[in-house]
């Protein structure tokens, strides 16, 4: 099944659906959503989630180049504290217990094939980030 729909606004239909939700390269305001976060936002992806399933999340992020929208976007910065701390308690509230924090280091193989993915990839300086929770 593919649907696309905001995050904030999930048909009800969908509650309790998923074994498994991927975020793949959010932008904008979902990747706000999954970074600063926004409770509301985090809530209403829980909804689509079993018991059991899986959150994943995976970032790219060049501090340099993406600045500017980091800014506006209104985003802390994204430390190992941030990932490590402030995230899994936000996360930890709207119903998610974190399995994984995994950051791959440049030159290292993208963890997701896609064309945007694989010229990502290709920036040295570009931060990848995987986050996989379970929905409790």
């Amino acid at each position: 099944m593919f649907i696309q729909a905001a995050a904030e606004a999930l048909p009800c239909e969908l509650a309790s659906a998923a074994d498994r939700v991927t975020v793949n390269l959010p932008w904008g305001s979902l990747l706000r959503a999954v970074l600063l976060p926004e409770p509301d936002i985090l809530q209403s992806i829980r909804g689509l989630i079993k018991s059991g399933g899986i959150l994943e999340v995976l970032t790219a992020i060049d501090p340099v180049r993406d600045l500017q929208e980091l800014a506006r976007l209104g985003l802390p910065e994204l430390t190992d504290r941030h990932f490590d701390i402030d995230l899994i308690r936000s996360y930890r509230s709207a119903g998610f217990v974190r399995v994984e924090n995994a950051g791959f280091a440049p030159g290292v193989a993208f963890p997701v094939e896609t064309t945007w993915g694989k010229r990502l990839s290709r920036s040295p300086e570009r931060l990848v980030r995987r986050l996989r929770f379970t929905a409790v």
